[in-house]
């Protein structure tokens, strides 16, 4: 390495020329002249190389070691010697990749000035350590926080030069004949300025009172266009309504013409039909006039007059039944009656004996309630 390098150094300065270099460091241009005194070059190069040198000699590709075999999509199989090479070089990588891992792992920040960092078991199983290190408290107290105080205010520079004149009393201007011009301007401005007021006070009532009667004629517009909405609702209903009826009555009028026309038809029809079909039927034995007067004239009536009777009887028999029914449940409430009296009476007397059941007669009237409660089916007590 070392005679590449001294080669290579060789080959640069040949080329060398005198040159001048700037210095960087000094104030003034100074020139920097190198001479190197001229020898004779010993190692001549050729431009191209010589075909005849290092021939080699012909033989077998199928034997030579640089001609690998098999696939060319397979990894290549390595020979004993580059495996004996990788097994002794694994010893030596393992140092260097343990160390290059120490260097990518992640470290603790550094510690804040003032304090260290204690050594912390990180390990799986943990071990009781013995040796405890020293130590002492320390205690310390900041200074509290001042508020800033505030920033004063900046001030230019100087600049220029002090000059002074002295100004007396009447030497500028008479205050007596100036002023009267600034009294007018102040107290025309004035005026003009109650006088805009004024105006503008005008000018809003009058506005107002526009807007006022703008909002009364907008009300009267509304109010006059939902009437005119209504009526015109209004029509257009009543429009609907009678075109309704209209088509309506059309269609029941069309409808009792073709009623009429085909019952016109019909009888028409069967007026010419109806003597040859009754006397088709009267041929063929369907029609008998003599039964069928014989069943108007003597059957029903002597069928609605039995009916008539029998109905008659019916009523006749359920009013009886009721009769009965009414007398039987008047005599039952005659007799209940006389039994609640009798059952008063003897009640009364019971209590009479009885000093204790004289409160229970009086709040109770000394009658059975239920007797009072009981009413006949005709409403006799």
């Amino acid at each position: 390495m070392a005679s590449r390098a001294s080669q290579e150094c060789k080959m640069c300065t040949r080329g060398l020329q005198p040159y001048n270099i700037p210095s960087l460091t000094s104030t003034k241009r100074e020139t920097f002249t190198f001479v190197k005194s001229p020898r004779a070059i010993l190692h001549i190069q050729k431009k191209y190389r010589n075909p005849t040198d290092h021939q080699l000699p012909f033989g077998n590709i199928m034997f030579d070691r640089r001609v690998v075999r098999g696939s060319t999509l397979a990894a290549p199989i390595p020979v004993e010697c580059e495996q004996l090479q990788g097994k002794r070089k694994q010893p030596r990588k393992r140092p260097q990749q343990q160390a290059r891992s120490m260097m990518l792992r992640i470290k603790s920040p550094p510690p804040v000035p003032g304090r260290k960092h204690e050594p912390v078991q990180t390990e799986m199983y943990l071990e009781e350590l013995f040796e405890k290190p020293d130590e002492s408290e320390i205690g310390t107290q900041t200074d509290y926080f001042l508020e800033r105080p505030v920033t004063p205010p900046y001030v230019p520079g100087k600049i220029g030069l002090d000059a002074e004149t002295q100004i007396s009393p009447g030497d500028l201007f008479d205050y007596d004949s100036e002023v009267q011009p600034i009294l007018e301007v102040l107290v025309g401005k004035t005026i003009e300025q109650a006088l805009i007021e004024v105006l503008e006070e005008e000018e809003q009532t009058a506005l107002r009172e526009q807007q006022r009667r703008f909002l009364e004629l907008r009300a009267a517009e509304k109010a006059e266009q939902y009437r005119l909405e209504e009526e015109e609702r209004r029509l257009r209903e009543e429009k609907d309504r009678r075109v309704r009826q209209h088509e309506k009555a059309v269609k029941e009028q069309q409808e009792t013409e073709e009623r009429v026309a085909a019952a016109v038809l019909l009888t028409g029809y069967i007026a010419e039909l109806l003597p040859a079909v009754l006397e088709e039927l009267k041929m063929s034995g369907y029609l008998l006039d003599e039964i069928r007067e014989d069943i108007d004239e003597g059957f029903v009536p002597w069928l609605m007059t039995e009916v008539k009777r029998e109905v008659g009887t019916v009523m006749e028999s359920r009013e009886i039944l009721m009769e009965i029914i009414k007398e039987i449940l008047e005599n039952r409430a005659t007799i209940y009656k006389k039994l609640g009296e009798e059952y008063d009476s003897s009640r009364e007397l019971t209590m009479a004996r009885c000093d204790s059941e004289t409160e229970i007669g009086e709040s109770g009237g000394g009658k059975d309630i239920d007797f009072q409660r009981y009413q006949s089916p005709d409403g006799i007590q």
